[in-house]
């Protein structure tokens, strides 16, 4: 029943008020158990972002630049931070995850609000519809399912109100001209607004979504093609203007985006590949528009379910829907699953070639909430015909061919299902289709639609438990400072730290962590408090911004990393492993050349235990190992002050065995030998210090991997080196021989050595890495390691090689001769000015986000050096005087210096942030002064 024809009453107002608190109920675990969500797009990208920018903005400061993520990087610029969305300043005193909590309530609140009023007082439906279709939009699984992508809901959920602009401002016949300009104006906010928010396909689905609506409620209502054709004229020139104030309003923010974008790696767009990845396909379209209770999990970009009830009442509204409603509300719901087809769809192509936009992002799924606004359409108009009794109206065959009709469908996606629906989803599915027929057989109808409405809650209550927002941990995970942050916190000063870790393990305190913090989590919050333990160990994505150390990477899946970052990631992995999103922690298998960690400033090393060892009771790390052959003839290792009575060895099988046959490793303690080990061809043998034969045995699970014991002394000794030479002729038998030292070939390794005590039970590890000039500072559940030999974040050479662009500076940093601690690659020119190799160091007077002040004394002319990202809008003076900023080692920033003691200052002033903000104020105060004269103009 269409209602009053769009006047809003105080009922309305109450409906308003309890659409706007529902969110608060479906996010109780945020809202009122305190608890966070621990998925790695909020506890490990939003939450430290949001705490960034708000603890900068509450310091009375504008957050341009991040120095402590890939290697410095734009911040404002990136719009994911959401640095000048409204809602974000006004909630800023709050923390991050309460922050991030409070925008997803008020924005589903927004979401159904608005969708209300779009079906109320824009298409004239009654409360109860209007309802159903505010509850259908707002708390079903597409906006709840990017809970996590909490930029995405804050974007779709000014969807509603950008079509009620829309449809009162451009499509209504009988709104005056003074409403339409007022419309107009509402619309440039609505968009701003929306821009700001940060998620670019979101506010670019939303648009074409605003055209689509357009094209297909005129299709629908208006007859004669050149009626049609100037009608949606003017509605274009509407969507468009408006879409051209928002960006102009949030020009402050659309600019440096801009300018980000274009040395970012979405320069020009995405490959095809890339675009359709994400693409809503035939295995998921079960489990996407139903809801799931069991463990399914489907992916969360392919869920998109109005719920049974939801499907049930939109089919109600398609056949027995009256006006003209149910015809366009399928076609936008035909369009968006066109759309978010993707790769399944044999059109996308040509769109992605023709349509401008579309090759810029990825997630063809996300069209779905073009569908889901057409499908809360008709689940409005499902109520009105049920509250008007004209559900019963068709045949019965009409009925049981429904029904079929349904079962096959249903038969077929099951078989196509993957991942297949649990029992306990089948019952509940069952369970509300059941439901919804015995309320639209039974229920009165004067009580049709409030009988529906609390159907349609009920059914998508019980789905939300399974939605990201109720994923939720102790908030502990993320305040809490782990043992390795704190080793980092108190040594690592401006050093920068590389983690390499594997996505998942089990921290030593979890079981405590458990009985303390477990009592009130469900089985998927005690299990968050493992992943997000593991997180804060390891430092992993971007928590490196929560606490204010400097890494090598992040995490970012928008205009972030720039595409210089990716080339920098192809020094450390080869090129098919570099992530588009950063993520090189995750990616790395072993630790990086040494050169290559200088050339960062890495001065730590983050590394979890997973490959690590136990046998017999002793821990052996495997972290390093310690070559033989050519690399390594001879290695002289620092023992840990322990009383030992054995000396415990990983040894790794010959990647060459014929050329490792016949050599030996002879290990000695204080220049005694105690033992030799040798590969015969096809074994180890081994001979401890009095000549006789020793075991060595494998290691269980690991068929590259031996262990072996030799014997120290029959009493506990404190030993202070360990010596590994590699020698050929070694021992036969039970005599020694005095071999000659290796010079080349290739040999087994020493994979790890650890120091036992028998008679006590324990061991501790050697560390080999000691030949590197990595050494171990704290072992726990994470291993750091100090990286002794890296160069400092400014630093002053006087050996410099000239380069003309990138690849020739990129071909001089892959070739493993090249050493950033001996001399520095400059872009620009070509030759090589080198006074003497090697480097000095500068003093960092200070260092601040957006300034940083070194000073330098000289020897001779060269250039001082900053390891932080090169990027527009740096400037640079020395001694007061503005200079040139250099592309030091294609990556980082240089000036040149004269011989001579001097201060040294860079600044980061975009032109991008200053012009935009100009535009910004000019438009606002446009905007202001437009709407008073319209507003006057209107009155007269």
């Amino acid at each position: 029943m269409a209602g009053n024809g769009g006047r809003l009453g105080r009922a309305d107002v109450a409906a308003l008020g309890l659409i706007g608190l529902l969110p608060i109920g479906f996010l109780y675990r945020l809202c009122l158990a305190g608890q966070i969500l621990y998925g790695p797009d909020a506890l490990a990208y939003f939450y430290p972002m949001y705490e960034y920018a708000t603890g900068r903005l509450l310091s009375g400061e504008l957050p341009l630049w991040n120095p402590h993520l890939f290697l410095g990087a734009p911040f404002l610029a990136n719009p994911q931070a959401g640095v000048l969305y409204p809602v974000h300043l006004a909630l800023a005193w709050l923390s991050a995850p309460s922050l991030a909590t409070a925008s997803l309530a008020i924005h589903y609140g927004l979401a159904g609000a608005s969708t209300y009023l779009l079906a109320r007082a824009g298409l004239g439906y009654g409360r109860w519809p209007a309802l159903g279709a505010a509850a259908t939009f707002a708390l079903s699984g597409l906006l709840g399912a990017q809970a996590e992508h909490f930029n995405q809901v804050e974007a779709l959920a000014w969807l509603p109100l950008q079509v009620l602009a829309v449809e009162l401002g451009a499509i209504r016949r009988l709104t005056s001209a003074a409403g339409r300009r007022l419309w107009l104006l509402v619309a440039m906010t609505l968009s701003a607004v929306q821009l700001l928010t940060g998620h670019s396909q979101a506010g670019y689905i939303a648009h074409i979504t605003l055209v689509a609506y357009a094209a297909v409620r005129l299709m629908a209502e208006t007859t004669g093609w050149p009626k049609i054709a100037g009608r949606w004229g003017r509605a274009l020139l509407f969507i468009g203007a408006g879409a051209a104030g928002g960006m102009a309003l949030s020009a402050v923010q659309v600019l440096p985006t801009l300018e980000l974008a274009e040395l970012s790696v979405r320069a020009g767009g995405l490959s095809y590949r890339q675009a359709v990845s994400f693409s809503f396909g035939p295995r998921s379209w079960l489990l996407g528009l139903l809801p799931h209770y069991g463990a399914e999990a489907p992916y969360s970009e392919y869920v998109a379910y109005a719920g049974v009830v939801g499907t049930g009442l939109a089919v109600l509204g398609v056949c027995r829907g009256t006006s003209s409603r149910p015809r366009w509300a399928v076609a936008l719901v035909a369009l968006g699953a066109f759309l978010a087809l993707g790769g399944y769809n044999p059109f996308y192509y040509l769109l992605y070639r023709l349509v401008p936009g579309i090759g810029l992002f990825r997630a063809p799924a996300r069209w779905l909430v073009m569908s889901l606004l057409g499908a809360s359409v008709l689940v409005a108009e499902g109520i009105a015909a049920a509250e008007s009794g004209r559900q019963w109206a068709l045949p019965r065959r009409w009925w049981g061919l429904g029904f079929a009709l349904t079962a096959a469908v249903t038969a077929l996606l099951w078989l196509l299902a993957d991942p297949r629906p649990q029992p306990v989803t089948v019952a509940g599915w069952l369970a509300a289709g059941v439901a919804l027929l015995l309320t639209v057989r039974l229920a009165p109808r004067r009580r049709m639609g409030t009988a529906l409405m609390v159907l349609v809650l009920v059914e998508l209550f019980a789905a939300s438990q399974r939605l990201p927002y109720n994923q939720t941990t102790a908030s502990y995970v993320y305040e809490a400072q782990r043992r390795s942050v704190q080793v980092l916190l108190q040594e690592a000063g401006l050093s920068r730290f590389l983690s390499l870790s594997d996505p998942q393990f089990d921290s030593g305190d979890m079981g405590d962590l458990l009985a303390s913090l477990g009592e009130g989590l469900n089985a998927e919050g005690r299990y968050g408090l493992l992943v997000g333990a593991k997180s804060q160990e390891v430092l992993s994505r971007n928590l490196a911004l929560k606490w204010g150390l400097y890494a090598v990477d992040g995490y970012d899946g928008g205009v972030l990393p720039t595409a210089d970052h990716l080339a920098f990631q192809s020094l450390y992995l080869p090129a098919e492993e570099v992530a588009a999103d950063g993520r090189m922690s995750e990616a790395l298998r072993s630790v990086p050349p040494e050169r290559l960690l200088a050339l960062a400033s890495v001065g730590y090393l983050l590394r979890d235990r997973l490959d690590d060892l136990w046998l017999e009771g002793v821990y052996y790390d495997l972290g390093f190992s310690l070559p033989g052959g050519l690399d390594a003839p001879e290695a002289t290792l620092s023992l840990p002050r322990f009383p030992a009575t054995d000396l415990g060895l990983v040894l790794g099988r010959p990647t060459n065995a014929d050329a490792a046959e016949g050599l030996a490793a002879r290990i000695s303690l204080d220049g005694m030998v105690v033992g030799e080990i040798r590969w015969d061809g096809d074994a180890f043998i081994a001979w401890g210090s009095d000549g006789a034969s020793v075991e060595v045995a494998p290691v269980p699970g690991r068929p590259d991997l031996r262990h072996v014991s030799l014997r120290l002394l029959s009493a506990p000794t404190y030993g202070d080196r360990l010596e590994v030479q590699w020698v050929s002729d070694a021992l036969s038998g039970a005599s020694w021989a005095e071999g000659e030292p290796v010079r080349n070939g290739g040999a087994f390794t020493v994979a790890a050595a650890s120091l036992i005590n028998r008679a006590a039970g324990v061991g501790v590890p050697v560390a080999l890495s000691q030949i590197d000039g990595i050494v171990p500072i704290h072992l726990g559940d994470v291993k750091v390691s100090s990286v002794e030999r890296s160069l400092p974040r400014a630093y002053f050479s006087s050996c410099v090689v000239r380069v003309p662009g990138e690849a020739e500076a990129m071909e001089i940093l892959r070739d493993s001769g090249f050493d950033p601690r001996r001399r520095t690659v400059l872009v620009g020119g070509e030759g090589m000015a080198c006074d003497a190799e090697g480097w000095l160091a500068a003093e960092v007077v200070s260092y601040a986000p957006e300034r940083v002040v070194v000073e330098v004394l000289a020897s001779r002319p060269g250039h001082l050096v900053l390891t932080d990202s090169f990027y527009p809008g740096w400037r640079a003076e020395v001694d007061g005087v503005e200079v040139e900023v250099e592309r030091a080692n294609w990556f980082f920033r240089s000036v040149a210096v004269e011989g001579g003691h001097h201060r040294v200052e860079f600044v980061y002033r975009p032109d991008s942030v200053r012009w935009g903000a100009v535009a910004s104020c000019l438009a606002v105060v446009l905007l202001l002064i437009t709407g008073a004269l319209w507003a006057r103009l209107g009155a007269s």
